[in-house]
């Protein structure tokens, strides 16, 4: 029997593959636990979003309704303001 024999080829094969499944094994639980990390940190980001959008809501809805934006009383109250400036105008003649 010589060093080359099938047997201890056949172990040294065995050795090689049962080192190179431990290290999968323990890459694939490093790469669980990475992705249980960021996991984690984007679940509270997500949460930490959802309070400050419902505590934004919550103030939106205490200042009560907004009075919407009507170009009408906005060219309205323009043209008061012209006519005074004008009457300010002749009067200061």
């Amino acid at each position: 029997m010589t060093i080359f024999s099938g047997g201890l080829l056949e172990w040294k094969r065995r050795e090689k593959r049962k080192r190179w499944h431990l290290m999968r094994r323990e890459y694939m639980q490093e790469k669980k636990k990475v992705v249980a990390a960021i996991a984690t940190a984007l679940a509270y980001y997500m949460q930490a979003e959802e309070q400050a959008m419902l505590a934004l809501q919550q103030q939106r809805a205490a200042q009560g309704p907004r009075q919407l934006f009507n170009p009408y009383a906005l060219a309205g109250r323009t043209a008061a303001m012209d006519v005074r400036w004008t009457w300010q105008m002749r009067l200061a003649r």
